[in-house]
């Protein structure tokens, strides 16, 4: 009988077999993402550093629990802060809200509602 492989074990094989295949993983061993894709990551003085992708996970992350546990009142805000806990961008908000029973609103109207949800995670 073939001796069975330890986790660990097999993990070392398939990421040798995908780094020899050409593959790129998009996250580090922890689990981070190593980029973000997000226009609001594109600025040259965001540079990706470990801490300050620390500082963004951290981020979105309490942005996920406002989510759960906050006492929406409105549906529509509701929404765009979903979709900005995903990450979406204000143009994609705004099309989201277009498809769904939500109010239509502006970009700068959607980046209001979002700075003022902000204030409770800072």
């Amino acid at each position: 009988m073939p001796k069975e492989l330890t986790y660990n074990q097999l993990r070392e094989l398939w990421y040798a077999k995908l780094k020899k295949a050409g593959f790129q993983d998009i996250e580090d061993d922890k689990g981070y993402l190593l980029k973000y894709h997000s226009y609001k990551f594109a600025d040259k003085s965001f540079d990706h550093t470990p801490e300050q992708m620390e500082i963004v996970q951290a981020y979105y992350s309490q942005a996920g629990e406002l989510l759960e546990v906050f006492a929406w009142k409105d549906k529509t805000h509701k929404r765009i802060w979903e979709l900005h806990t995903e990450g979406k961008t204000l143009k994609e908000i705004s099309t989201a809200l277009k498809t769904g029973r939500f109010r239509k609103l502006a970009k700068s109207q959607i980046d209001r509602v979002i700075k003022q949800y902000q204030q409770y995670i800072k």
